[in-house]
Formats: structure tokens, C-alpha cells, sequence
């Protein structure tokens, strides 16, 4: 699917590897330069309006299901329903509010999926989707499908080889170009099995290592504002993230921790 000159990114992967983190923090990095970005996250069993703002309380009918049951979906609907940064207006978010629940709105088709995404991606310069980690929810498989950019991250550990044995083959067939995807081990502490995880994964293309920085600023609800504990090594992944979405011409000399600030 043609976004125009906009990047869609899909990150996706197992539970508890820091897929909401690397896609608050990625959002950040592509707009250093003033460009927009809006981070969709589906999750209807953890609503992820209220981590991400924590001291603000928001409308229920700024939900995301409000979005996908809308007979109509247009650029005004979803305006009005994405939640922008107070400290950094180039980022907004759309997702599921405290008061939703798995059952609050009927199960939505592919189509009206892609259709969010696609008025989505007219609307900025990046599109990131959080994706749960069930590829059974039709939200995952299709934004992997419609996406310019897939990003696969797996906890470095057993359950994260486990994850992927299982749910991988869910994405077989061209459309979801899984050999294209990058694959980064999330929260990779030192003591890991990172070699055996990259024979077993084939191939990882960087680490997303686990910090105590980040990890405290998660807990405490400024994610937002993790950048700039990111070590090189998590720089590089949000690098090669940014390459791909520019066709490989990506070139930056900047100081990036310190634009994060």
C-alpha cells in the first residue's frame, strides 16, 4: 500500500519486550527534525492512553474505538481523538482510554483497519503502530501487512525464542515480507544468550539494551522523554530504523542524546 512520502512503521513482537518503549522513543527520534508522527496502539487489554499520560484525565470518547466503529472515518474523526505531547507537539497518540476494556467494542474488520491507517498516514509524515503481541488480533497482522517499515523485537531469552516458534508462522505468505523485517532482541541485559538467540533467530539486526534509566522513566510515565538515556547501541537500532524508512539514505552527525532532551 502507497502512503505517499509517509513512513508506517509496525512493531510488533513478544510480550514485555519493550515494543511500547522503542515506539515512544522512536517517535521522538523521527521528529528531531519538526516532523510529525502519531504512535497507534490497539491494545484494548492494556489501554496505553493512561501509562502514556498518566496525570491527565482523559475523555473516554477520545478512544480509539470510537475510531473503528465510526461509520466514517475521515481525517476530522481521528483528529480529534489524537493526544498530543504538551512538552513535544509533534507527537500524538491514539489509543484505548482507563475506561475501556476487551469487550468495549465490537470485533472491527481488516479493512477498517487498513482504512485507519491509511487516513492516518495522510495526516503526518510517520505512522508508528504498537502492536499487541497477539498476531491472532487483526490489528498486528494487518499493519504488518500495510507497512512500509516491520519491526520484530523479542525479549532475549526463551520466551522470546518461544514467541516467535509460535507465532511466526501466522505471518507466512509475501504480503507480510517477513525476510524484510529488522529484528532487534529488546531489554538485552549482558549475561544473555544473544549468540544462541541470533542462530536460533537466523539473524538479529541490533540490541535494544535493557537500562535502568529507561526503564524507571517507563514505570514513572515520561517514556516520552527516554531518549536521552538511550546507549549507542539502541541508538543504532532507531538508526537503522530511520535508514529504512528513507530508502537507506539516512545520514546524521547530530549529537542525538542531546536532542532528545
Amino acid at each position: 500500500m502507497s502512503f505517499n512520502n509517509a513512513s508506517v512503521i509496525a512493531v510488533w513482537g513478544s510480550p514485555g519486550s519493550g515494543k511500547s518503549t522503542f515506539s515512544a522513543i522512536l517517535a521522538r527520534y523521527l521528529t528531531r527534525d519538526k516532523s510529525k508522527a502519531i504512535i497507534i496502539s490497539p491494545d484494548q487489554t492494556v489501554p496505553m492512553l493512561p501509562v502514556w499520560f498518566p496525570n491527565e484525565n482523559i475523555e473516554n470518547n477520545m478512544s480509539l474505538g470510537h475510531i473503528l466503529t465510526s461509520s466514517e472515518i475521515n481525517n476530522s474523526i481521528i483528529a480529534e481523538r489524537v493526544k498530543l505531547l504538551k512538552s513535544y507537539p509533534y507527537v500524538g497518540v491514539l489509543g484505548y482510554t482507563s475506561g475501556d476494556m476487551p469487550l468495549s467494542y465490537p470485533d472491527t474488520d481488516y479493512g477498517k483497519i487498513t482504512q485507519v491507517i491509511e487516513v492516518v498516514a495522510g495526516m503526518v509524515d510517520h505512522v508508528i503502530i504498537d502492536c499487541t503481541s497477539r498476531i491472532t488480533d487483526l490489528f498486528t497482522p494487518a499493519s504488518i501487512e500495510v507497512s512500509n517499515v516491520a519491526v520484530g523485537i523479542f525479549s532475549a531469552d526463551l520466551r522470546g525464542v518461544s514467541y516467535r516458534k509460535a507465532q511466526t508462522p501466522l505471518l507466512a505468505g509475501n504480503k507480510f515480507k517477513f525476510d524484510e523485517h529488522l529484528i532487534f532482541a529488546g531489554k538485552a541485559r549482558p549475561y544473555y544468550a544473544l549468540d544462541e538467540m541470533e542462530h536460533v533467530f537466523g539473524h538479529l539486526d541490533g540490541l535494544l539494551p535493557w537500562s535502568k534509566e529507561i526503564d524507571r522513566a517507563s514505570t514513572e510515565g515520561v517514556i516520552f522523554g527516554a531518549g536521552k538515556y538511550c546507549s549507542e547501541r539502541y541508538l543504532s537500532a532507531l538508526r537503522k530504523v530511520k535508514e529504512r524508512c528513507t530508502g537507506g539514505g539516512f545520514h546524521d552527525d547530530a549529537d542525538e542524546s542531546e536532542e532528545f532532551e
